[in-house]
């Protein structure tokens, strides 16, 4: 067992769970669990928000297993308020991570989400994190969205790239989030080609950048302030 679980939103047979474990398979000391039961297949904000009693009880168990971390398993951070709340150990949000990140390297981001019924609940999230004057734009994969998180098609890779590179040249765009840990596959394949077309524009990751944001308050040995989160 490994010191860190992302609990994930989706149930232990959906082909996403298995996905995401042969994606982050080269990090060590993370394990990537999903839920006994839950709403199965999720397609909106509102299915991910359905499943979030379910991520908590996951996120108990890991603590009785004797992880030392968490992390919520989805750029929308579901449940991670009340994570905060029901476990003792640090637990971290892949969108507050990203956002954060995103703020250390330039002062305009834009969000990149593989399909449009999430991008009201980004923005949503963006504001409730206090980010809003530096996101400066929150787009959508045009033709695939969610297929390509699976298929990992070069077509989606296009399409991104497209939007982002639009985006970068119109609005002065510094740093590029992916609003899905599902498009991990296609960071470096992004970068590239965002720096070929001459902009040196980093692009995060948010299921590498949670995964640093646990380990690092492991190593610092800090945790959410129970000032505030009272258990």
């Amino acid at each position: 067992m490994n010191n860190i679980v992302m609990v994930l939103p989706f149930v232990e047979s959906a082909e996403v769970v298995t996905w995401t474990r042969e994606c982050y398979r080269h990090i060590t000391g993370v394990d990537f669990v999903g839920l006994e039961e839950g709403k199965d297949p999720l397609f909106t904000s509102a299915d991910v928000e359905m499943n979030v009693p379910a991520m908590l009880n996951r996120l108990m168990l890991a603590e009785k297993q004797g992880y030392k971390a968490g992390i919520m398993g989805c750029f929308g951070d579901p449940g991670l308020f009340a994570a905060h709340q029901v476990v003792a150990f640090p637990v971290v949000g892949p969108g507050q991570s990203s956002l954060l990140t995103a703020s250390m390297l330039g002062e305009r981001s834009m969000i990149i989400s593989p399909c449009r019924n999430h991008a009201y609940a980004t923005e949503k999230l963006v504001q409730s994190y206090g980010y809003s004057n530096r996101v400066a734009s929150i787009r959508w994969m045009n033709k695939i969205g969610v297929e390509a998180c699976i298929t990992r098609s070069e077509e989606g890779v296009r399409d991104t790239a497209d939007i982002c590179l639009k985006e970068i040249a119109e609005k002065d765009i510094h740093v590029v989030i992916f609003g899905c840990i599902g498009l991990n596959w296609m960071a470096d394949d992004l970068h590239r080609i965002i720096a070929g077309a001459g902009y040196d524009c980093p692009v995060v990751e948010p299921g590498l950048t949670s995964i640093a944001h646990a380990k690092m308050l492991l190593d610092l040995k800090l945790n959410q302030s129970r000032e505030m989160h009272k258990l």
